[in-house]
């Protein structure tokens, strides 16, 4: 009985249905790994006191990094620069200032309090995707780029606006289309004959 046990066990090991559960398995160890990544980078963690998430400065690795690469430039540390830069690749380092600086004046935790719960958005997973969806946020929407670039004028917009200039184009087929123009405008049948005889006198003078 053991054995017969043991060997449908093994047996089932062999099935597909037993590899794809196993591949389940292994995805959510990795969910869990990529997402204590990124509570260690982030150093957001949700606080039991004021019941949401918030940003722990000191177990941030992002706010840690970017606070010392910024100091090392504005100290014009070169050693320091150089340190750095020898173990951290450059977006590496710009990630972590933006981050830092992000955290430091308050505007980060003020976007982390406004978004949505997580079963209604993507999560999100990295602090490069966290600062991209931070710097869409403090883009003007639509509505508020088109009210920008509508000017209030006023109620007395149509009396102030000056006069638009229109543009036409002249046919220069033949004299008489010319001259039918000239007419349709509104020139006096004699001033368009003058216009004519002026043009041909400074056309023979050429």
């Amino acid at each position: 009985m053991e054995n017969s046990t043991q060997k449908a066990f093994e047996n089932y090991n062999n099935t597909l249905t037993s590899r794809i559960e196993e591949r389940i398995k292994e995805e959510k160890a990795i969910k869990s790994a990529i997402n204590r990544a990124y509570k260690l980078d982030t150093g957001i963690n949700y606080s039991k006191e004021a019941k949401k998430m918030q940003i722990e400065k000191d177990l941030s690795q992002g706010f840690k990094l970017g606070r010392d690469f910024d100091e090392a430039k504005s100290t014009d540390s070169k050693s320091d620069l150089e340190l750095l830069r020898k173990n951290f690749s450059s977006q590496r380092l710009s990630e972590g200032k933006a981050y830092f600086q992000a955290v430091e004046d308050g505007s980060m935790q003020t976007f982390i309090d406004s978004l949505p719960k997580k079963r209604d958005r993507k999560p999100i997973t990295s602090i490069s995707y966290l600062l991209k969806m931070y710097k869409k946020s403090l883009q003007p929407s639509v509505d508020e780029t088109a009210e920008a670039e509508t000017p209030d004028v006023g109620e007395n917009a149509e009396s102030q606006a000056e006069p638009q200039q229109e543009t036409v184009k002249i046919p220069l087929n033949t004299e008489e289309d010319f001259v039918a123009l000239m007419i349709e405008r509104g020139l006096d049948l004699n001033k368009v004959v003058e216009i004519i005889f002026d043009l041909d006198k400074q056309s023979k003078v050429a």
